[in-house]
């Protein structure tokens, strides 16, 4: 099966197209998705960007931002069925779309599916795979390059490319970060973008309360074992009192590993139904495995996710016994 000559015959003609994250958007959901919007928008394409849920405030500055739903059965089910394609973007579970599944499994649209996590599920008709990858941003510029539409990435499409390598990289200092990672960006910064202006969006334009929220975990709530890992936990009445918004956390499970010596960090997050998790860690250290293995969950080997139906007390004690 050749790929990119299927879809370059599939978008010859103009076409309903779906395009989807996972749940809660992060950077590089909503940089991949937003551009690839602007592209096939530019190729005549009759575009639907709808998440399952909502995604954080602080990306509102983003290009095309204004066209992103949040998915209600009754308003939306009907575009997914009446659907030519549907692209699957940063997520290689259908679980990650959460009730969504219920309408896109309907659809007899053509699936694509464009990630880079590991253990990639046949959730679609069309795979583009790519676990080295630094971000789902950066395959959707090999993506347009495949399908010989470069010429049409201008500096708003750049822009969401860019913010979605930039924040899934932690600003080019994970090792996902490759020397093509370096070069894709470079192209996006010949187009004009404004680094510093997606930079200080990206990462420093926190809300007070989240500020403070970040400094009461680090020093009311961080715990050290065996000087090597950190984690930090949060119940319901401690994310009330913060005022915690839609990814207020994004970002803090990354602070613990400022530390000398600490190699793995884990947040817990007290949910209404189950303990979320993020994991992230140094070097060879895989907490993928851990949260495969124990946590109803996967990702990078540097850069996990995953949840609990114990109490937040259990969930604790039993990544504690994964290091003792």
């Amino acid at each position: 099966m050749n790929v990119a000559a299927d879809l370059v015959e599939l978008l010859s003609s103009p076409k309903k197209i779906i395009i989807t994250a996972h749940q809660k958007p992060d950077g590089d959901a909503l940089g991949s998705s937003l551009a690839l919007y602007g592209i096939l928008k530019k190729m005549n394409h009759q575009i639907e960007v709808i998440y399952p849920s909502e995604f954080p405030s602080y990306y509102r500055w983003m290009p095309f931002v204004d066209v992103c739903k949040i998915f209600k059965k009754t308003l939306h089910h009907h575009l997914i069925i009446e659907a030519d394609l549907i692209f699957y973007l940063d997520f290689n579970s259908i679980d990650r779309i959460e009730d969504m599944k219920l309408s896109c499994n309907e659809s007899n649209a053509v699936k694509v599916m464009i990630d880079h996590h590991l253990n990639p599920s046949q959730i679609a008709k069309y795979s583009y795979s790519n676990t080295l990858a630094s971000s789902t941003a950066e395959m959707i510029y090999s993506f347009i390059e495949s399908i010989a539409q470069t010429h049409l990435i201008d500096k708003d499409i750049a822009t969401c490319i860019y913010t979605g390598i930039v924040t899934d990289t932690g600003g080019f200092q994970f090792s996902c970060t490759r020397a093509g990672t370096h070069l894709v960006a470079s192209q996006l910064i010949s187009l004009g973008i404004d680094i510093e202006y997606i930079y200080n969006n990206c990462y420093n334009n926190f809300s007070i309360d989240r500020l403070k929220l970040f400094g009461y975990c680090l020093s009311e709530k961080m715990v050290i074992l065996n000087d090597k890992v950190a984690y930090i936990s949060l119940t319901e009445l401690e994310k009330t009192k913060f005022k915690i918004q839609e990814g207020d956390t994004e970002g803090l499970v990354n602070f613990p590993l400022k530390i000398e010596g600490i190699e793995i960090v884990a947040l817990f997050k007290q949910d209404y139904d189950k303990i979320k998790i993020s994991f992230r860690s140094k070097g060879t250290n895989d907490v993928n495995a851990i949260a495969n293995k124990y946590f109803n969950g996967g990702g990078h080997r540097n850069a996990a996710g995953g949840s609990s139906f114990k109490s937040l007390e259990d969930t604790i004690k039993l990544f504690e016994q994964c290091f003792n």
